[in-house]
């Protein structure tokens, strides 16, 4: 077999794996009720790598016996496949397609946040109190985390952010204080915290590593994207129960989402930049409802995620 058909098996064989485990997380949202952000999240995790893990098992290990269970047989499909041209276009055109928009959207952005000017950071004291009294609140409530260097930056947009990898640092603009009530400051700094809390930056570029494995998968930018929302929603919880403001965090969300200014140039980079704009809007508008008319909720036990996800695993497993 050539390495054309190879790859297509494999992209075929994820793919469909990815479907399944989708399936499996939208049946357990409907029939479990409401879950927590969090939890929707390692949930949706663990549907975006164990169809990759599964895959490459059953890719690189012997093919099944007919002695063995299946539930389906990838190979006659993909077999059947070969022999209709204008379909098999159709799916190489879809994985391409998802190929393009991984690349336009999420490799481009990140070589330029590479090549961004360097920010100068300055020492607040007034603002290490400040994040020192919001961390006092994460240890009141039994949540311990190292506490990360504190900056204060120059810049005209309202800016809060986890920056850097192994040593974060929570970068707070000038502009944002001025901006902001003190409720409000309390709240952003809360959530940008909460990042830390859940695993920062580190945990959200090993999911990137693995969506990026997968960046010819259409399901697995699906996942990626209910992941990346899901994480700023469970910050925002875990920021307005410990602060007791939820409304206040909605407040500051909208007027922070406020600062989108209109783009210029060629008439494809205005209408991508609006496309951007757009899910912005909606994503923003959704964490918003989110947050004025739900409550908090208990995130799963480590058991329970366990046993979600031997039974994903077993699911997939008899799926070659």
């Amino acid at each position: 077999m050539g390495y054309l058909p190879l790859l297509l098996s494999f992209l075929i064989s994820n793919a469909f794996h990815s479907l399944v485990a989708l399936l499996w997380l939208k049946g357990i949202q409907k029939l479990s009720g409401p879950i927590a952000p969090i939890s929707r999240a390692n949930l949706s995790t663990l549907a975006l790598i164990l169809p990759l893990a599964v895959s490459i098992e059953q890719f690189l290990g012997p093919p099944a016996s007919s002695n063995d269970f299946v539930l389906v047989r990838l190979p006659l499909w993909i077999r059947t496949l070969m022999d209709k041209p204008a379909l098999l276009l159709g799916v190489w055109a879809l994985f391409a397609g998802t190929v393009a928009v991984f690349l336009i959207q999420e490799v481009r952005p990140l070589f330029r946040a590479f090549k961004r000017k360097h920010i100068s950071a300055i020492q607040s004291q007034q603002l290490e109190q400040w994040v020192d009294r919001i961390i006092g609140l994460y240890h009141q409530a039994g949540l311990k985390l190292q506490r990360p260097k504190v900056c204060l930056i120059e810049t005209n947009d309202p800016v809060a952010m986890i920056f850097g990898i192994v040593r974060p640092v929570l970068l707070i603009s000038r502009k944002l204080l001025e901006s902001c009530s003190r409720q409000e400051a309390d709240v952003i700094i809360a959530h940008e915290i909460a990042h830390l809390y859940f695993g920062g930056n580190l945990r959200m570029l090993c999911i990137w590593a693995v969506r990026a494995i997968q960046a010819a998968n259409p399901i697995s930018l699906i996942l990626f994207r209910d992941i990346t929302d899901l994480m700023e929603m469970a910050c925002d919880d875990l920021a307005a129960t410990l602060t007791g403001d939820r409304k206040v965090l909605a407040q500051a969300i909208q007027k922070m989402s406020e600062t989108n200014t209109a783009v210029s140039g060629t008439l494809l980079k205005r209408a991508r930049q609006e496309l951007l704009q757009r899910a912005e809007e909606e994503s923003t508008s959704y964490r918003i409802r989110v947050l004025e008319h739900t409550s908090h909720e208990g995130a799963l036990p480590s058991h329970i995620l366990w046993l979600c996800a031997v039974a994903l695993g077993g699911m997939l497993w008899v799926i070659v």
